[in-house]
């Protein structure tokens, strides 16, 4: 492996000595937040964000265009991501369905721009979002201090998973709506109850940990054995940043 060149590296995956395949991985990243690749994403999201909403917000008809454009490539990537676990990693054919919050949303978000499924946005968009956001903080993606296509793949979907619901909401396509939030919650369920039955009954005794949801998947098992509760609190604060600042202004427009 160490002998690879760096196509190889890029691209490939290799044998380890657990017996598993997959792709290159060295020891140089101790820390994800010391890491530049991890800091400059950070640094950037903010002001892409804010740069695509402007640009969109009067372009409805190129907003569109690009929904369609980014959501096929968001569905090509995770479907050859998937594929590859599969063929290259030599994995369970189960392996080719989603079963992290991001693997499901980049499955979801797409489908529903792309059929225009309304009643779905709310719930599939903010989901995604959040999905995005904590992919992009917890710093799980540049965990080898070797950039190969997997990582790069990582940051574009999870950029996408965000982007995607920027534009939509910029040509108002979907509005974080209090009064519609509740959507959220059996749709997070489904997405809850999923990833159980991959850890529980399709992967059982491999240690899959989907959706983070039988150890801490924060940065150092932070949390502990209250790991959830943490989430919970995460989730909250998340909600109350989406949907409280548009539900006061809604409310100060009516008192006027």
């Amino acid at each position: 492996m160490e002998n690879a060149n760096w196509l190889e590296k890029f691209f490939g995956y290799f044998k380890y000595e657990d017996g598993l395949f997959a792709h290159y991985k060295d020891d140089g990243v101790s820390d994800p937040y010391t890491d530049y690749r991890q800091l400059l994403w950070i640094v950037i999201m903010p002001f892409l964000v804010w740069a695509v909403y402007k640009y969109f917000i009067n372009r409805q008809v190129q907003a569109k265009r690009w929904v369609i454009g980014l959501s096929i490539a968001l569905i090509i990537s995770r479907v050859y991501e998937n594929s590859a676990e599969v063929i290259f990693g030599r994995e369970d054919i189960l392996w080719l369905f989603p079963y992290h919050m991001c693997g499901i949303s980049s499955f979801a978000v797409p489908i529903v721009a792309l059929f225009n499924i309304k009643k779905l946005k709310l719930p599939i968009y903010t989901i995604g979002i959040m999905g995005g956001i904590i992919t992009v903080l917890i710093g799980e993606t540049f965990t080898s201090s070797f950039t190969t296509f997997y990582a790069l793949q990582s940051v574009f979907m999870h950029t996408l998973l965000i982007i995607i619901p920027v534009i939509e909401h910029a040509r108002g396509e979907f509005r974080f709506d209090i009064k519609q939030s509740w959507t959220i919650f059996p749709i997070m369920l489904l997405f809850i109850s999923w990833a159980a039955i991959g850890n529980r009954i399709f992967f059982a005794g491999d240690n899959t940990n989907f959706m983070y949801l039988d150890e801490s998947g924060l940065p150092g098992g932070f949390g502990g054995s209250y790991y959830f509760g943490v989430y919970i609190i995460i989730f909250i604060i998340m909600y109350s940043l989406f949907f409280v600042p548009p539900w006061f202004r809604q409310r100060k427009k009516l008192n006027i």
